[in-house]
């Protein structure tokens, strides 16, 4: 009879206490007693100080043996290795190995880190090796892992791997494959708060391209954009070229001026202007003819100043053509100083307008000259010297009236 068979523990559920059964408290001490001999044997130690049997109460068990001695009579025991020494702050898990040795797993201390590989402190899970030879204690972030993106902090909170978007420092975790996030209708994305968002090229010298497609009926929409409260010379515009590619664009570039006018870059606004700076530069002239309607409307030349057409060298024709109903006014004309070299002006069969001189306007003949010294036409009967002012042809003088008479009077010869 086995000594083992003295005890039977019996599980019963959880709200139950167990309960130990003693069959025979006097059989027991029988079999103790005949059985003295045996349990004291040095060299063959007893059953008892070999191992321990647990039943489960269906006349099953399970054998715990200590490791150092097993037994070939016990097919499949637990083998219980030494413990390690008891140390303030530390403690071990158990497992089983291939052999059936129950063994103390690698220390777990609530004292701070850093740790040797595969201790364990707070937070830390307990998982199997790599190698599948043994466990270790090991921090979530390290059965956590993130890429295309992501990254993992495992600081903040000890013991917590949380997962983050991004990293703290550039060149981690980069985005290695094509991704997508796709929304319904009803759904939108939104990063709000105080900070900022940069969209870079690493070092400003790798590429990135960038696509924002809102669709045909989609908007893209940018409020609160503050104004350029001091415009430069170098401020540029965004563009979008053939192929939707944003560009920047510089002002000037957008604007340009011909036929008569120019274009100034000087500041931060391009400004066209009319004409050029100076006569001659010739920047802009007119390369082909330019109308303006005035559409019922009067356009005006007004100021101090003055009113200049051509050159004096080039050709420059003017017409001004008032309509047949039309007129040209000329106020604030001022009166000539009569001078011996002014001169009219005329409209020719071609209604140019030319310039003639008195005496071209006026002529005298048959005993009459012209006197234009003074500036004024003065048409005189003779001429100041013989022979000039000859009458070629006869000349009559009619009296009409009751008493009309020619006089000639005065000093002189007749």
């Amino acid at each position: 009879m086995s000594v083992t068979n003295l005890f039977s523990f019996q599980s019963l559920t959880h709200t139950s206490m167990k309960r130990i059964t003693f069959f025979s408290a006097i059989t027991t001490l029988v079999v103790v007693a005949f059985a003295g001999s045996a349990f004291a044997q040095a060299t063959a130690p007893s059953l008892v100080t070999q191992q321990l049997r647990l039943s489960s109460g269906a006349n099953t068990y399970v054998n715990l043996r200590a490791g150092s001695n097993p037994t070939a009579t016990d097919a499949n025991p637990y083998f219980l290795d030494a413990p390690p020494t008891p140390t303030a702050g530390e403690g071990y898990a158990l497992w089983l190995d291939p052999t059936n040795h129950i063994r103390t797993s690698i220390k777990f201390t609530s004292a701070a880190g850093p740790y040797a590989a595969g201790v364990g402190g707070p937070g830390y899970l307990y998982r199997v090796n790599a190698a599948g030879t043994g466990t270790e204690w090991v921090l979530p972030s390290d059965i956590t892992s993130a890429n295309e993106g992501l990254s993992i902090d495992s600081v903040t909170s000890p013991g917590t791997a949380i997962v983050q978007l991004g990293y703290t420092a550039t060149g981690h975790n980069p985005i290695t494959n094509t991704r997508f996030v796709t929304m319904n209708a009803a759904s939108s994305l939104t990063f709000d708060g105080e900070g900022a968002f940069n969209v870079t090229a690493t070092g400003g010298t790798s590429t990135m391209n960038m696509t924002f497609d809102p669709g045909t009926a989609g908007t893209i929409t940018m409020p609160n954009i503050d104004p350029n409260a001091t415009p430069l010379a170098t401020d540029r515009l965004l563009i979008l070229n053939g192929t939707n590619t944003v560009l920047t664009r510089a002002l000037t570039s957008l604007v340009d001026a011909n036929n008569g006018l120019t274009l100034d870059v000087g500041g931060a606004v391009p400004t066209v202007q009319l004409g050029d700076s100076a006569t001659g530069i010739g920047q802009h002239p007119l390369n082909q003819d330019r109308y303006v309607t005035l559409g019922s409307h009067n356009l005006h030349f007004q100021g101090a100043g003055g009113f200049l057409i051509g050159d004096g060298t080039a050709q420059t024709d003017v017409t001004v053509d008032p309509g047949a109903a039309g007129f040209i006014t000329l106020n604030e004309i001022d009166a000539a100083t009569v001078a011996p070299s002014d001169r009219m002006l005329i409209l020719d069969n071609a209604n140019h307008v030319l310039t003639r001189n008195l005496t071209s306007l006026i002529q005298a003949n048959e005993g009459t000259t012209i006197d234009s010294s003074t500036g004024t036409a003065i048409v005189q009967l003779g001429h100041t010297t013989d022979g000039n002012s000859q009458i070629t042809t006869n000349r009559f003088i009619q009296f009409t009236g009751a008493t009309p008479s020619l006089t000639w009077d005065g000093t002189g010869k007749y």
